[in-house]
């Protein structure tokens, strides 16, 4: 049987450590939650917990599971439903989606808002508080394959394709091969690099020092040259921009990637953060700690001094498509 964890012992009565809830982003959470990339939504206080209020307020891009762990043991399919749900959550950690987690055993009336609580398990999609709609075919098409952790990502991609790109949604993104990161630099006009050599649990750090400074300083993630920046499409919508534009994250992991492509590192390591620009690779690399965590301030701030040097190079942000310029509300869709 699947086992639901719940996310903070603490929402289980434990008034010791009882707080208040209270608006935060995603990434000011714990580094379990942050990992996970889920959260309980819920009217109890608790450490780790959220109002359904709160939690919109603070993260723009959510995916709300409803769900009710009475009837999760021994229902395959229930449970199917559940962890594919959590796993797609996970995929996403470090991205602009944040995913929320209902209990309907504690607050069934958040779960009657959005669906027939005899549906359970279901999720929704929203953006600034509004409910996404889906097309019949794409409900049935997420319903051909339940849990499904790919399809369910394919899913999201699909629902938000005509208004921002996968990657404005998803922030960064790993490879581990010189040649996928030749691609990346020949496709963005500025790609920012961090070089972990051979330590994977240095991608984390590397992300989710881009999350918090991306969205923490709500920067957009476009620079200046987009020929199509402002101009409307079909329906009179804002065209979705290229993503040549898009200010590209990626964390690179391999043996001597850095130094294949002129990055400084520290003796004996192939640690480093730079930006490239039109291909070429700028001056002003910066090292990255060997045991840095998620959440160091000192990659952050590393990050943020790269980003700014890079858009400066850039000529700028592009002021007229933002990240967000090219979605509506979903009552809009």
């Amino acid at each position: 049987m699947t086992r639901i964890p719940r996310p903070a012992a603490s929402c289980l009565g434990l008034a010791a450590v009882i707080a208040v809830s209270h608006a935060r982003a995603i990434y000011n959470f714990s580094l379990d939650v942050r990992k996970r990339n889920y959260a309980r939504v819920s009217t109890q206080n608790c450490d780790e917990c959220s109002t359904l209020e709160a939690f919109y307020e603070k993260n723009e891009f959510a995916y709300v599971l409803f769900y009710e762990r009475a009837l999760m043991g021994g229902n395959k399919y229930k449970e199917a439903i559940v962890q594919g749900w959590m796993e797609t959550c996970a995929a996403l950690r470090w991205s602009r989606i944040a995913c929320g987690m209902v209990d309907m055993l504690d607050d069934r009336a958040y779960a009657e808002k959005y669906i027939e609580p005899k549906t359970a398990p279901a999720h929704i999609i929203v953006h600034k508080g509004q409910v996404v709609p889906l097309s019949n075919e794409q409900v049935k098409e997420l319903m051909s394959k339940p849990g499904d952790k790919d399809h369910m990502l394919a899913h999201l991609k699909d629902v938000f394709k005509e208004h921002v790109t996968w990657g404005t949604l998803t922030l960064s993104t790993k490879v581990s091969h010189k040649d996928s990161l030749d691609s990346l630099v020949k496709q963005h006009r500025l790609v920012i690099a961090g070089f972990i050599g051979e330590e994977p649990r240095l991608a984390d750090v590397f992300q989710a020092a881009v999350q918090e400074q991306m969205l923490g300083n709500g920067r957009g993630d476009r620079v200046a040259g987009d020929p199509n920046s402002g101009r409307k499409g079909k329906g009179g919508n804002p065209k979705v921009g290229k993503d040549k534009w898009r200010i590209a994250f990626v964390a690179v992991q391999g043996k001597g990637i850095g130094a294949h492509f002129g990055s400084p590192s520290a003796p004996a390591t192939d640690r480093s953060i730079a930006a490239f620009v039109d291909g070429k690779l700028l001056p002003g690399a910066k090292f990255m700690k060997a045991d840095a965590k998620p959440g160091d301030p000192d990659v952050i701030k590393a990050i943020e001094k790269i980003v700014r040097n890079g858009i400066d190079k850039c000529g700028g942000m592009d002021e007229k498509s933002g990240p967000m310029a090219n979605m509506v509300r979903g009552d809009e869709l």
